[in-house]
């Protein structure tokens, strides 16, 4: 990666530090924050695990965006070798999937129900 563009290594730095802040947050919440029920103005039920991994998981989802955003500037200014396509698109390829996962799983039920 010593060709690539400052953009393509911020971002690709970007993702692999978001992927084990991601990793790192959801094991923290897991073992550590209790799972018991809140009830805030009588309404809905929450627990702070639930809080804390939703926090976690739109904070990793915004750096996520922000590191595809980086990577894809980095791949217009740049040189487009092997190593600085794969760098590149790692980060835009995961926030696709993240944000086709919904989709996905729709698709996946129907197909389900209509067998």
């Amino acid at each position: 990666m010593k060709r690539c563009s400052w953009w393509v290594i911020v971002g690709f730095a970007l993702l692999v530090l978001t992927l084990v802040g991601l990793g790192a947050g959801e094991w923290y919440a897991r073992n550590f924050i209790p799972d018991t029920p809140v009830r805030t103005d009588g309404k809905f039920i929450h627990s702070p695990r639930s809080d804390a991994l939703l926090s976690i998981w739109l904070l990793s989802t915004a750096a996520l965006v922000l590191s595809a955003f980086t990577s894809v500037i980095g791949l217009f200014i740049g040189p487009r070798t092997r190593a600085c396509l794969l760098a590149g698109l790692a980060a835009p390829l995961l926030l696709c999937l993240v944000l086709a996962t919904p989709s996905i799983v729709s698709i996946v039920q129907q197909v389900k129900r209509a067998l």
